[in-house]
């Protein structure tokens, strides 16, 4: 713990000299901030390290970096020294150890991930939010940062899209990423009215959706007169159909009487004359009348 604690206390060096050098801080002030970083870290080093170590460590780095633009713009000097980016460098080293340390501290993921948006570090945020979902996917908060910066931050709608869609299947109770995912979409549909506004496709587009919801009425007019003469055409048939049907069964009741009247007078087999009857019906009856006229003619 000793070597590494040194180890760290050794790459400080540069910085703290880049501080006096540039007037940014004196002589004492600097030795002052290396000795409470060194006890610092010590004890964020041993094994018993308390989420309160990494605070008050982060909560120095924090006030040293504010102090150092505070005095750099009152000496309107600018930031080209290694103590400019070192104190950041710094502050993401030790969150890193802190997330390491407590993985499943929502708190701490979230003050890191607020950390690289102050400071504008986008590639170190999406590595931030990237392990913060893989650590803890049932955090809602994390799921609509993430998204929210998507969005916010990036412009990429189809990443907070996916990033949200994925926390719903994870949590899919989750009442608050349901209500983040609703204005998303509204959001999202608002930016894009505004947008063919901005390019002057809105009314364009407005009398396009007018010309298609005339069509489409005219089509459904069209289709309705349709469908109504079709119905009165089957209506039509099937009166037809049934007229004819009638006349057929009257006709050949009309042809039975006089087949029969033709038979009782006769006695012969005239000719068919019966249009509705069949052939085979006719020759029965013919053959029926033929035995019993012998019989008849027999029994006399």
């Amino acid at each position: 713990m000793a070597d590494a604690v040194r180890r760290i206390m050794e790459d400080m060096v540069p910085e703290l000299e880049d501080l006096q050098k540039r007037g940014l801080a004196s002589a004492r002030e600097v030795r002052q901030l290396a000795k409470r970083r060194e006890r610092l870290e010590y004890a964020i080093a041993k094994p018993g390290a308390a989420r309160d170590d990494f605070l008050r460590y982060l909560q120095l780095e924090l006030n040293l970096a504010s102090l150092v633009a505070c005095r750099r713009k009152r000496l309107s000097m600018p930031r080209r020294g290694a103590s400019d980016w070192n104190i950041r460098k710094r502050v993401h080293f030790i969150f890193h150890r802190a997330t390491r340390r407590f993985k499943g501290d929502e708190r701490l993921w979230l003050q890191w991930a607020d950390y690289c948006e102050r400071t504008g570090a986008a590639k170190r945020l999406g590595r931030v939010y990237a392990q913060a979902l893989s650590m803890l996917p049932a955090c809602a908060r994390l799921w609509v940062k993430a998204a929210a910066w998507e969005m916010d931050g990036r412009h990429n709608a189809g990443a907070a899209r996916r990033l949200l869609q994925r926390g719903l299947r994870v949590n899919a109770a989750e009442r608050s990423l349901w209500l983040a995912y609703f204005r998303f979409e509204l959001l999202f549909l608002l930016r894009v009215s505004e947008r063919r506004e901005l390019l002057g496709l809105a009314g364009a587009a407005d009398d396009g959706d007018a010309a298609a919801a005339e069509e489409e009425a005219d089509d459904d007019d069209d289709d309705e007169e349709e469908e109504e003469e079709e119905g009165e055409d089957e209506e039509d048939s099937d009166d037809e159909g049934t007229v004819d049907y009638m006349d057929d069964q009257g006709g050949d009741d009309d042809d039975d009487d006089e087949d029969d009247e033709d038979v009782d007078d006769d006695h012969n087999d005239d000719d068919d004359d019966d249009d509705g009857r069949s052939s085979w019906a006719t020759a029965g009856a013919a053959a029926r009348h033929r035995r019993d006229r012998e019989r008849r003619g027999a029994g006399l």
